[in-house]
C-alpha cells in the first residue's frame, strides 16, 4: 500500500529528502511520547508503592531476609 503525500516542491530530488526529514521527526516524536509514557507509570507505581508503606505500621512490614538471618543466628 504506497501513501501519497502531497509536498509542494518544484525538483523531484528536493521531496526525497523532506520526506525522509519527516519520517525520522515523527519516528522521534512517537519514541519520545512512549518514553514519556513509561516514566509516568513508573512515578505512578513507585507513589503507590510508598503510600502502601506508609499505610501500614512499621512493626508490620515485612523485615529484609538478612535482618532475619542475623536475629536467628544469635539465638543459635
Amino acid at each position: 500500500m504506497e501513501f501519497e503525500i502531497y509536498l509542494p516542491c518544484e525538483p523531484d530530488w528536493v521531496c526525497g529528502p523532506l520526506l525522509f526529514f519527516f519520517g525520522v521527526l515523527f519516528s522521534v516524536g512517537i519514541i519520545a511520547f512512549i518514553w514519556m509514557i513509561y516514566k509516568e507509570y513508573r512515578r505512578i507505581q513507585r507513589k503507590q508503592k510508598i503510600l502502601k508503606r506508609r499505610r501500614q505500621h512499621y512493626t508490620t512490614r515485612k523485615k529484609s531476609q538478612s535482618a532475619q538471618d542475623k536475629k536467628t543466628n544469635k539465638h543459635k
